[in-house]
């Protein structure tokens, strides 16, 4: 009998998982290992093994970098950008299910957001900015991320909801709750999973971002990490091992993370896409 788990079919898309996971993970492994290099080795022989580790490069890097202050930034920006993203998208794609075609119509509103690139709103959005006086601060990154991530949020949870049983809602109606009610006690609750899925891709697409940070702020205590960089540049020169260590200490965070909440986010994106 022909042993169904090594059928040459199975055999190719093992061999597509390794060769894509390579090509995901070797980038990371090079980063790693210029980060304990010195800038001369790197230039001679990018991708050579370091002939000389240099373990004190990340200890500089976040000291000279200023990492400790811009990360802290950081921390504050993606969770403030989580938070609204979450619950403003969870917000919009419950009315959109649940409120009738009315609300349904404002769908293609969100999908022009799902197609427009930041470049060509960066204008606009320095002069509301400038207007409203928030230049400079927290606000003048959370803002826009939270309004660039809206669509994508938007569209994860309506999925998932038109895919919930609307029995404990139900329920809960007659218990007396309103839609507010129901909405925060009931469905957002049970909404776990895609909470968990946008979260993760708004931490990702916020925390990595760059060019409304270069725009936007300019005091040290508003800078995120992305701009500290920066530091390890001038006009002449670039100290490409420290700048390497910044990178390993910058995407040391979002690792770990990802290592806790893998299964929720693969769980739920399959959730919400179906």
């Amino acid at each position: 009998m022909r042993d169904e788990g090594k059928t040459p079919h199975s055999a190719f898309i093992l061999l597509a998982v390794i060769l894509i996971s390579a090509v995901m993970v070797a980038p990371l492994v090079w980063m790693l290992l210029c980060s304990f290099r010195a800038d001369r080795e790197i230039l001679a022989a990018p991708f050579a093994w370091p002939r000389e580790w240099r373990w004190g490069q990340w200890a500089t890097a976040w000291t000279e970098g200023n990492l400790a202050q811009y990360g802290k930034t950081s921390l504050a920006v993606t969770g403030l950008s989580v938070a609204g993203t979450v619950l403003l998208g969870a917000a919009a794609a419950f009315a959109a299910v649940r409120g009738g075609a009315g609300h349904a119509r404002l769908l293609p509103v969100y999908l022009v957001g799902l197609v427009l690139p930041g470049q060509a709103a960066v204008v606009p959005i320095f002069l509301l900015l400038r207007t409203l006086r928030l230049l400079d601060t927290w606000w003048a990154l959370v803002l826009p991320y939270v309004a660039w991530n809206l669509p994508v949020a938007v569209f994860m949870f309506y999925g998932f909801f038109r895919g919930q049983a609307v029995e404990p809602e139900e329920a809960a109606r007659l218990d007396g709750c309103g839609p507010a009610r129901v909405f925060w006690r009931v469905a957002l609750p049970l909404a776990a999973p895609a909470v968990g899925v946008v979260s993760v891709v708004t931490a990702l697409s916020t925390w990595n971002e760059f060019l409304f940070a270069l725009l936007f702020v300019s005091s040290e205590h508003a800078k995120t990490l992305p701009l500290g960089l920066l530091a390890f540049s001038s006009a002449h020169t670039t100290d490409y091992g420290l700048t390497f260590a910044a990178l390993a200490l910058m995407s040391l965070p979002l690792l770990i993370a990802y290592v806790f909440v893998q299964r929720t986010l693969i769980e739920g994106s399959a959730q919400a896409l179906t």
